[in-house]
């Protein structure tokens, strides 16, 4: 803190238009376009070759169905007690709005890749200038993993986006007050991601 401010990002908000809110916001939007364009152009009917997606899906489609959170591929069903029920209940959700299809459930762990990158870039603003930020968040948007795991109905990247939101109020909640019923929101649903 050389200037005597109090923020450690103090030296970087005076170094010119290309450290600036504007040119972050226009590579943010850059790396979100590209997600979001490489998400919908992977995203496809196969069904997931994952046990784990397997599980989450039938557990969806057992809650649409009004069985509740049971094992419906058994002769009598069952209650589940090896996942939670978060991921599940998203993808219900989302095969509400297309039942026969599964792209709806697999966009919405797209979605869910789309906000984890604008919270990250929210959280690593508060502790470096606008521009390295988004162009963190942006790296984290377009590698692999986060690519591959999108468009796959497993509960990662949810689980990162919920993490990631939970940080984020976390260091609000430091220098404020205010956000006390949010984090405690977004640890219960992190912690049934978990």
């Amino acid at each position: 803190m050389p200037d005597g401010s109090g923020d450690a990002r103090a030296p970087f908000r005076d170094a010119g238009p290309l450290w600036g809110r504007r040119a972050a916001i226009v590579v943010l939007s850059a790396g979100l376009l590209l997600y979001s364009l490489t998400i919908i152009r992977v995203i496809d009917e196969s069904f997931p070759v994952n046990a784990d997606a397997a599980w989450f899906l039938m557990l969806s489609r057992s809650i649409l169905s009004g069985e509740g959170y049971a094992e419906i591929d058994k002769p009598i069903p069952r209650p589940h007690t090896k996942f939670p029920p978060a991921l599940p209940c998203i993808l219900a959700a989302a095969q509400w709005i297309a039942p026969d299809s599964l792209v709806p459930p697999k966009l919405a762990v797209g979605i869910f890749g789309f906000l984890s990158i604008i919270v990250f870039y929210l959280l690593i603003k508060r502790f470096t200038p606008d521009l390295i930020a988004a162009l963190l968040a942006v790296a984290v948007g377009i590698q692999l993993n986060m690519l591959l795991f999108s468009q796959r109905l497993i509960s990662d990247i949810p689980y990162i986006f919920f993490s990631t939101l939970t940080l984020l109020l976390i260091v609000k909640r430091t220098q404020s007050t205010q956000s006390l019923l949010r984090l405690k929101i977004a640890i219960g649903i992190a912690i049934s991601l978990g």
